[in-house]
Order: C-alpha cells, then structure tokens, then sequence
C-alpha cells in the first residue's frame, strides 16, 4: 500500500512529520519506488531539514538518473553537514557530487536584450542566468524542458528543448522580446 503524501502538511521544524515522512521514503526505497521515496523524502526535509535526508533525496534522485538534481541535493547536504559538524556527512555528499559532477548537463540562457526586470523560469522555477553580468552556468536533468522569458510590458518566449543523457553544454539564445500589444483602456 502506498502512502499518499500531501505536499505542505508538515510545518517546518516539525520533526515527528519529518520521521514519518523519511521512514515512508525508505521503505519505498526498498521497493525501488523512487517517485514516492523522492516525495517523501523532500516533505521531510521540508519538515525537518537535515544532511541525512538531503543525502537520501539525491541517492533517490540519482536512481532516476536525474544527475543535476541528485547533484544539487548532494551540495547541499554537504553545506548543511558543514554548519552542523558533521563531518563524515559531509565527507560522503562530497564525494558524491564530485562522482556526479562528470556527468552533468549545462545549459546556458542568454539574452539578446537583458531587461531590469527580466524573469527566466526553467520548467515554471525562477533561475538566475548572470551574475555579475556573467553567465551563469545551470545543470539540468536529461528530458524535456521549458524555458519561459518573461518581462513587463514584451511578450513572453518559451522554448521547449530536449537534454540528452550526455555530459555537455548547450546555450539557448533569448530573441529580442516583442512588445506585447497596448491595451485599449476605453
């Protein structure tokens, strides 16, 4: 029987939730059912954050062969075992990053015209895509995605695009966007 997860039941710092939720993502872990195990296993780290949990969420994650976020999830574990002493936590998200880190897919945004108020979503997730006014490099898990530009007053683009399972770099090119039409006020 699975157990179904709601998301946001759990309060941050809940941790009896936390527990609940990270003993159903392990045993849906030896069902190899990472769907379930990887939904359980973020609401507890939303409940209760931890370098345990993050480190089960990026071994689920990477069973699914989602590199980028399996990756992601080890980096922060590592950041979270460094606040909290824990140094073989620490050591073994380390080490399993670096493992991935070969493996990743990048992808770059650029935009033809930067805008101050400029919104670039990856599948409906705000990114950032420069820093300092350089570009900014963004793993991404192989599959379908969509890149959306938003900005005041243009016309949003979106791209849908397809990364392959291979270590690389591709640079999705941001048009000019188009003004979008004046609406009649009267």
């Amino acid at each position: 029987a699975c157990v179904a997860i709601s998301p946001g039941v759990a309060l941050a710092g809940d941790e009896a939730a936390a527990e609940t939720f990270f003993q159903e993502g392990l045993a849906a872990m030896k069902r190899n059912d990472y769907a379930v195990a990887c939904e359980a296993f973020a609401q507890s780290n939303k409940a209760d954050p931890s370098p345990g949990t993050q480190i089960n969420l990026a071994i689920c994650l990477e069973k699914q062969e989602k590199w980028a976020s399996a990756w992601t999830w080890y980096r922060s574990a590592v950041g979270l075992a460094q606040q909290r002493g824990q140094v073989e936590r620490e050591k073994l998200a380390e080490e399993a990053a670096a493992r991935l880190q070969p493996q990743l897919h990048y992808i770059v945004v650029s935009v033809e015209e930067p805008l101050t108020d400029l919104v670039v979503k990856r599948d409906g997730v705000e990114v950032t895509i420069a820093l300092a006014g350089k570009e900014v490099l963004l793993p991404i898990d192989p599959g379908e995605h969509t890149i959306e530009v938003l900005a005041r007053g243009k016309k949003p683009w979106s791209k849908t695009i397809q990364i392959p399972d291979t270590a690389a770099t591709d640079r999705i090119e941001v048009p000019t966007l188009e003004d979008a039409p004046v609406e009649d006020g009267s």
